[in-house]
């Protein structure tokens, strides 16, 4: 299992996933750095692969967490 991000450029980027990362503090990190006024970054996630960690950037900014604080 390894460790991602989605990041999409605002305001109608298509959302990707960034990674993999062998830890989370890894994952964070990049996170945090990807963070600007022209990009949402998601909570790091686990995924097994990169097809999966796609479809969880999709969810997370389309029908997920992210999209429910807009």
């Amino acid at each position: 299992m390894s460790f991602w991000f989605g990041l999409k450029a605002v305001p109608d980027g298509k959302p990707v996933a960034c990674g993999p990362y062998e830890t989370v503090e890894q994952a964070n990190a990049d996170r945090i750095k990807m963070r600007g006024a022209h990009t949402d970054v998601s909570p790091w996630y686990a995924a097994e692969n990169e097809e999966e960690a796609d479809a969880k950037a999709k969810w997370k900014f389309d029908e997920g967490v992210l999209s429910k604080l807009e």
